[in-house]
């Protein structure tokens, strides 16, 4: 179990250090763009940055899968 566990988790590390690594996510953090759902956000919200939207949808579809394998892990 811990061997899966580690395994999906160093694939998502990576996905977040992808993220991370990006110019619109260091662009976002030097304006102090908040990352916030897309999908309730208007659109000018992230107009200053170029894909700053993809990098939001991302982040927090990361966020939900750790916390599914989380969740998941608990239950086993």
């Amino acid at each position: 179990m811990a061997r899966k566990l580690y395994m999906i988790l160093q694939i998502i590390y990576n996905d977040i250090r992808e993220v991370v690594l990006s110019p619109a996510y260091s662009t976002m953090r030097e304006l102090h763009l908040v990352v916030k759902d897309p999908a309730v956000m208007p659109c000018s919200y992230y107009d200053k940055v170029e894909d700053a939207a993809q990098a939001s949808s991302t982040i927090l579809d990361l966020t939900k899968r750790i916390m599914d394998i989380l969740r998941e892990s608990l239950c086993v």
